[in-house]
Parts: structure tokens; C-alpha cells; sequence
């Protein structure tokens, strides 16, 4: 009886003393835990305000700037002088590319036209045409992209800028700004996983996000599609 009743104060100091480790272990992760947990929170807080400030938002799963002037296919226009344009690409192309890995633009001093090749941009050997989306002649590109061509997708309306042209017109003006070019690019959104439903034959998004971006996806007809649709061009073929 004595050794059975050692045995038992024996397994109830075992079992306390495994709640207390477990207690304090609880106790070291949590002391460890929270502090990451609040430094993760107020970046997210100072990138919301940050992003806020510099007129950043969303239109639906699609990034989108105010101040700018959004054209067809899905570039940006915004004046920086009286006679000088700065162009970008627009937020789909985070939707649309994992990456880019190069960009290749047309000569400095080319005069383009409205919906004319001024870029192609790729993944890997898949291509996309960027059209003019004003009539001008090319005053420069960005010197940054050379070095680091997917800051053009990641970071589009800062330090991803393309190109500076001079305008021939000022027909860009009429382009959609403001809340009428989100609305446009909520529905360029929604209009997107439409287009990729009916070409796949499967809903491809989970929880409001594409599982891979479109490019990665759709064969190599269905991406010149796309490229029509969206973005008004014809893509080159594929390198090998």
C-alpha cells in the first residue's frame, strides 16, 4: 500500500512538475511571440498609412495610384512638366506576371503613336507588348529597370516607371483618373478571372486571389488572347 501511494505522489509531482515546464515554456514563446507579433502589426499600420499618403490603394485585387491618368492597355500617364509625361504600367501586371525578368524598350527619340509597341516585357520565354498610350516622341527610359526590371511590375507607380515622353496631344487628359479609373480597374479585375474561368474551364481563384498568376497558366494561345483583350496588342512569340 506505502509503495503504491509513493508510486501516485511520485506521478502527481511528475504531472505538476510537466504542467510548470509546460507553463513557463508557454510563458518564454509568448515573451518571444508578441513582440514580433506587434512590430509585424505596426509595419503593416505604417505601410497602410505610408501607402495612404502616397495616394496608394486597391481596386479590388488590382493596385491602383490617384493623380494618374490610366489608359486601355493598362498603363499610366502622369504630367511632370508642361512638354514631359512620365509612363508606367498599371497594377494588373502584378496580377498577371510571378516576375519580370527583362524589358526591352524602343530607341530614345522614337516617335510613337497611340497603341504602337513602346515596350515588351517577359517571364522565362513568355512575352508581352506594352502599346504607347499617348502619341510622343521618347524622351528617355528609366535606368533602373536595367539593373532590376521587375521593379516595373512590383513597384509600377514609384520607382518602376518606364519611359518619359513628350506629348504630340494632350488627348491623355481624357483618360480615366480619380474614382473612375478604379471603378475601371475593379471591373478589368473581376473581367480578368472571368477570362481566365472560361479559358481554363475552372474557377482558379482561392479566397479572392489567384492560386498562380495567369501568365504561368494559359498556353501560349490563350496568353496572345489575353494580350489582345487586355492589354491591346498582340504579344511576340515565345523565345525557345
Amino acid at each position: 500500500m506505502e509503495a503504491l501511494l509513493g508510486f501516485g505522489e511520485s506521478l502527481v509531482v511528475l504531472i505538476v512538475g510537466l504542467a510548470a515546464r509546460f507553463v513557463l515554456a508557454l510563458a518564454v514563446l509568448a515573451l518571444l511571440v508578441v513582440p514580433l507579433l506587434i512590430v509585424f502589426q505596426g509595419v503593416k499600420s505604417y505601410r497602410r498609412v505610408h501607402d495612404r499618403v502616397l495616394g496608394l490603394g486597391q481596386a479590388g485585387r488590382v493596385p491602383w495610384a490617384t493623380g494618374l491618368f490610366y489608359a486601355a492597355g493598362h498603363t499610366w500617364v502622369k504630367e511632370m512638366g508642361e512638354k514631359t509625361l512620365r509612363v508606367g504600367l498599371d497594377g494588373l501586371f502584378q496580377l498577371l506576371f510571378p516576375r519580370m525578368d527583362s524589358i526591352q524598350l524602343v530607341p530614345v527619340g522614337s516617335v510613337v503613336y497611340r497603341g504602337q509597341a513602346l515596350a515588351e516585357i517577359g517571364y522565362g520565354a513568355r512575352r508581352a507588348t506594352i502599346a504607347a498610350p499617348v502619341d510622343g516622341r521618347v524622351l528617355g527610359f528609366n535606368p533602373v529597370l536595367s539593373r532590376h526590371p521587375d521593379l516595373a511590375r512590383r513597384d509600377s507607380y514609384r520607382r518602376g516607371w518606364l519611359a518619359t515622353i513628350e506629348p504630340l496631344n494632350h488627348e491623355y487628359s481624357t483618360y480615366r483618373t480619380g474614382q473612375a479609373a478604379q471603378a475601371w480597374l475593379e471591373q478589368e479585375d473581376a473581367r480578368l478571372g472571368r477570362f481566365m474561368e472560361h479559358e481554363l474551364g475552372v474557377a482558379v481563384a482561392d479566397g479572392g486571389e489567384f492560386v498562380r498568376p495567369p501568365l504561368t497558366l494559359l498556353s501560349a494561345d490563350q496568353w496572345k488572347e489575353l494580350n489582345r483583350q487586355f492589354l491591346g496588342t498582340d504579344p511576340p512569340v515565345d523565345s525557345e
